[in-house]
């Protein structure tokens, strides 16, 4: 029975984990190899045109130089490479451009290919030496008894004044280099494990975001109580066990003092003569530990905290209701296609008619002919071609708000009257305040933002704005006023 389990759930693994098909691909090779040279502590997020570029790149020199037989191009190798989840495609809102970044999957494959083709040695003693002590804390701190963590403490005393002794009286030894780089080459071990670790939570809490999501549509078990959680302001995944196990490791990082005590200690470990036998990629990646660290933890609690307020914004707006609603009425339908689906009989109408293709018969008399010439149109004349004048940027924005409502604007404006000792100001409060720059847009826009994040009143409201003719135009719309702060 345990070999029926575990091959059922080992078989799950290989259809269902990125990692395992990676390994197993044809070109797995390949593959982790272009990756791995372009994915690099520096750079974990390529933009998109340039990964594709040097893909191609490194496709065509692996042909001649290797004799690589892969069919793609670099856009089509990237392509092919997200759909399999080797690669994970997002926008980056700073640039307004999207970027390529590797999946938990590849980073796990990549690193266990690259430790078979340089293996590690795994019984030494800074290894061994690090599992004692991890027990031995983990025993203490898990055991109730006081007097068991009193005769800890005492020993531990202990053997810190023998040491104290020894060293007021010269007798201590420095780590030979041998050791030294030993215990060195495992924390860069340790290290090059945490890039991988970041892209698991970031899946985790993805996969929490979307299982919330699916909680509350599909009125899953105990989907009023997550609703009820995240109306009182409980990030739901932050309580979960991977939001609290992150929010742990955050704090550590957060703590300025220890921050600046661990750099120092890495100085001091980059100054010893053992240091100098490490490769220039693992002196890069201990030297930059720290600030890889904080880069790599700020940008997954980012996603964290962006998860958690969609949710509440999802939540709080009432948006979920009418989600509801939407995947309900999609049930009943498809209930009722599967019910009529399952009793059809093979000769009833259906009531669509198709009409068949045909040809009409006709003698040979009446035949004529094709003359390619008749479908052919005259050439057209030639057409004197005029140097493209030179645009500006801000001719380009010019352009734009004509045809655009500028939304942005707008949501700015309102925002900066809403933190006005709490003023829910209305639509014409925001005109007075900030004349509309675009006329009537500026008003049809100011509507659209106030029936999503504004609310109606009673109250008619008399609205103003410039013409492009220079006159001042009016008129009365319905009431609304903004009571929360505006996202687009």
């Amino acid at each position: 029975m345990a070999v029926v389990s575990q091959f059922l759930a080992l078989l799950h693994v290989r259809e269902s984990d990125v990692a395992w098909r990676l390994l197993r691909a044809k070109h797995a090779s390949l593959v982790m190899a272009v990756l791995d040279a372009h994915f690099t502590e520096q750079d974990r997020r390529i933009p998109v045109p340039e990964l594709e570029s040097m893909v191609d790149a490194d496709i065509e020199e692996l042909r001649f130089k290797a004799d690589a037989d892969f069919p793609h191009s670099g856009h089509g190798a990237c392509e092919q490479w997200r759909r399999d989840g080797y690669l994970v495609r997002r926008p980056l809102k700073q640039q307004r451009v999207e970027t390529y970044e590797l999946s938990a999957g590849a980073l796990a494959a990549i690193a266990y290919a690259k430790q078979l083709a340089r293996p590690r040695r795994s019984a030494t003693q800074s290894r061994m030496t690090l599992i004692v002590d991890a027990i031995e804390s983990l025993a203490i701190a898990s055991n109730p008894d006081a007097e068991v963590r009193r005769r800890a403490l005492l020993d531990e005393r202990a053997r810190i004044d023998s040491q104290l002794e020894a060293l007021d009286a010269g007798d201590y030894e420095v780590i030979s280099d041998d050791s030294g780089l030993e215990a060195l080459s495992e924390i860069v071990s340790l290290l090059s494990e945490i890039p991988k670790d970041f892209a698991h939570v970031r899946h985790d809490f993805e996969t929490i975001n979307k299982s919330l999501y699916e909680t509350i549509i599909g009125y899953e078990e105990g989907y009023r109580d997550v609703v009820e959680n995240i109306f009182a302001g409980v990030d739901e995944i932050s309580q979960s066990p991977s939001g609290k196990s992150f929010g742990g490791f955050y704090a550590l990082l957060r703590d300025a003092e220890l921050i600046e005590a661990l750099q120092d200690n890495v100085d001091a470990i980059m100054d010893t003569g053992f240091a100098d036998a490490l490769t220039p990629p693992e002196k890069r990646l201990f030297r930059g530990m720290i600030a890889a660290l904080l880069d790599q933890s700020k940008e997954v609690n980012d996603v964290k905290t962006s998860f958690a307020q969609g949710l509440r914004r999802f939540v709080q707006s009432q948006d979920y209701r009418r989600e509801q609603l939407l995947k309900k009425t999609i049930d009943q339908a498809l209930a009722v296609a599967h019910k009529l689906e399952s009793h059809p009989a093979p000769y009833r109408s259906v009531g669509p008619e198709l009409e068949l293709t045909s040809i009409a018969i006709a003698p040979l008399s009446r035949w004529r002919l094709y003359n390619p010439r008749d479908v052919f149109a005259d050439p057209l004349p030639e057409m004197p071609l005029h140097g493209a004048k030179s645009v500006s940027l801000a001719e380009l924005l010019a352009q734009a708000r004509e045809v655009e409502v500028d939304f942005d604007e707008l949501a700015e404006n309102v925002n900066g009257l809403l933190g006005n000792d709490g003023v829910s100001p209305s639509i014409a409060d925001v005109l007075e305040a900030h004349p509309a720059t675009q006329g009537i847009a500026s008003v049809i826009g100011l509507l659209s933002l106030a029936a999503t994040y504004g609310r109606a009143t009673d109250k008619k409201q008399t609205v103003r704005w410039e013409a492009e003719e220079g006159c001042t135009r009016q008129t009365t719309i319905e009431g609304f006023e903004f009571y929360r702060e505006i996202f687009v």
